[in-house]
């Protein structure tokens, strides 16, 4: 048995897959026309037909607009770079003239600057918008445990050729990606060029300790045995923990078998969720406690002290699993007066992550590839 990972940076696939969503995105008809009103709490946009009965008007900072003015004086579309110092935006500027028109927001500021926004871009954008979650990706994630069924593996898998060759394909397997946290190519080449290929067609590769590429064999099952006990297996696990941001993307593919090989998955999101259900403690001091984790070899000594259950600035958002007990390290980062507290979190998630009924097992097969979220999924080969 062999086989080979890689890592992405996951901002980047996460990115162009958000890019792949908002290629297939789209509402109701929008208004031809709607209110624009301008208060000292801001710009109120209210659109009747764009937004559905439940949802709040935009509210629009006026300085937030002009810091964010697209027209070609103000941003760069080529570089996607910002060109107006903020330092150089009038404090309180508020719009001299609106109106709202062809889907367009158009503000003429006191300087007679003028700007347009396009309905699309500031309900994806605007801060706080309930309409980003729908729009980004990132958030269109659907938790699975181990009734995650054939029929939606199935719909998960994209053939190598296609995925290289058809923009279509790309945005599958990463839809599925964000989605599900795994997509699985077939027909890749059995050679590291195979998962280079793979991996570049979203973003270069990010090399790790080991290399672009990390050859995996059955030896390695167990980091003492040279031979691991038949049916053997690694906990579930998040790599590069040691690292205040991990690999967000894990390429696995499989290049050769003599023997049944298994990658088993465990969704990280659902196990956190199933968690905070049944132990709301366990939950927020996993949340909460810094757990050090560290690399060392000959040459590297790699520390890094973070949250197991890591949120976004929020704190309402879970944002990655950063779980690996082979890199936990004996540093103590609570009082001795906590440690049974940690200890029993650590315990009830363990429990649950190794878990049969979380885990969903993918049979590999020589061209098989796995594109992994490793801030999400659990992995282990059995």
């Amino acid at each position: 048995m062999k086989f080979l990972t890689g890592g992405l940076l996951r901002r980047q696939a996460v990115a162009l897959a958000n890019g792949c969503f908002s290629a297939s995105y789209s509402r109701s008809p929008l208004a031809s026309d709607g209110p624009v009103t301008v208060t000292d709490d801001g710009v109120y946009l209210r659109l009747e037909g764009a937004l559905s009965p439940s949802e709040q008007p935009l509210i629009l900072h006026p300085t937030w607009l002009r810091d964010h003015c697209r027209c070609s004086q103000c941003y760069d579309s080529n570089t996607f770079n910002k060109l107006v110092d903020i330092g150089k935006v009038a404090p309180n500027v508020r719009p001299k003239e609106t109106r709202f028109a062809d889907d367009k927001l158009h503000v003429t500021w006191p300087d007679d600057h003028r700007s347009v926004y396009d309905l699309r871009w500031l309900r994806t954008n605007v801060y706080g918008a309930s309409s980003r979650s729908d729009a980004a990706g990132e958030y269109c994630r659907l938790e699975w445990n181990g009734a995650f069924s054939s029929v939606s593996l199935w719909k998960s898998v994209v053939d190598f050729g296609d995925y290289m060759r058809s923009e279509e394909a790309l945005g599958a397997a990463l839809r599925s990606v964000v989605a599900n946290g795994f997509a699985v190519l077939k027909n890749v080449p059995r050679t590291d060029e195979g998962l280079v290929q793979a991996a570049e067609r979203i973003c270069p590769l990010r090399p790790g300790f080991f290399g672009r590429i990390f050859n995996f064999g059955r030896h390695m099952l167990h980091p003492i045995r040279s031979e691991p006990l038949e049916g053997e297996r690694m906990a579930h696990h998040a790599d590069q923990t040691y690292l205040t941001e991990p690999a967000g993307l894990k390429l696995v593919q499989c290049v050769e078998t003599n023997a049944k090989f298994t990658m088993s998955l465990v969704d990280g999101f659902d196990a956190a969720r199933r968690l905070r259900e049944r132990n709301e403690e366990a939950y927020r001091t996993l949340s909460t406690v810094p757990v050090e984790s560290e690399f060392v070899d000959g040459e590297h000594h790699y520390v890094t002290r973070d949250a197991i259950l890591k949120h976004d600035a929020s704190g309402r958002n879970l944002l990655q699993v950063r779980y690996n007990d082979y890199y936990r390290s004996p540093a103590a980062t609570v009082p001795v007066s906590r440690l049974d507290q940690l200890y029993d979190a650590l315990f009830d998630w363990t429990q649950l992550v190794e878990s049969s009924k979380s885990q969903c097992r993918i049979q590999l097969t020589p061209g098989t590839l796995l594109l992994l979220d490793n801030w999400r999924d659990r992995k282990s080969v059995v």
